[in-house]
């Protein structure tokens, strides 16, 4: 298995997009956070590669998700809500399993990406067969979306991504399972 460290900030302009089915489903598991929700929700619809289409996957939240994604009135978005809460990782593997695109991202309901991300994590993977995974370091910010460098700077030296260089990494399962150096939300998996 392959993975391909990116960065962020370069527009490739050369990513395809299909007639027919989406390239990239981009799953959000969401509970009870619609103010986050929303700011996820809009930096996914800000990317630069269009080719996607998003999920919501509400996982029995109190307050209301589907009146919010319902005013966004973008038809690339689609909302699914358990009944009941099945857990956090249910819900993400749910995700995840009921994607039917190419490639998948699942992206926290408290995250959110700067706009050239999709198409930057996409071109390596579209290029490239032999790569399964695609990702970038992160930003951490507060709960104001206040950018935290310091804290950013800590998780990449923790998670072993500030020794990292763009490129290939095989074998990545020291990489992912044991360093556990690629961000959930900042990875973009061959399907």
């Amino acid at each position: 298995m392959t993975s391909h460290l990116g960065g962020t900030t370069s527009s490739q302009g050369n990513v395809p997009v299909r007639t027919g089915s989406p390239l990239v489903t981009v799953c959000i598991p969401t509970y009870n956070r619609p103010a986050y929700l929303r700011e996820a929700l809009d930096s996914v619809l800000r990317q630069t590669y269009v080719d996607f289409e998003l999920r919501i996957y509400d996982n029995g939240s109190t307050q209301d998700g589907a009146g919010l994604v319902a005013a966004i009135g973008d038809d690339r978005v689609r909302y699914f809500r358990n009944r009941r809460d099945i857990g956090a990782a249910s819900n993400w593997i749910r995700a995840l399993t009921e994607a039917d695109s190419r490639y998948c991202a699942l992206l926290s309901d408290d995250d959110w990406w700067e706009p050239t991300i999709l198409e930057s994590l996409l071109w390596p993977l579209e290029r490239d067969s032999t790569i399964d995974v695609a990702f970038c370091d992160h930003h951490v910010i507060d709960h104001a979306g206040r950018l935290m460098p310091e804290a950013a700077d800590d998780f990449s030296r923790r998670f072993g991504r500030a020794s990292l260089r763009a490129g290939l990494h095989r074998p990545f399962v020291a990489l992912a399972l044991d360093r556990q150096s690629i961000p959930i939300s900042a990875a973009l998996i061959r399907h």
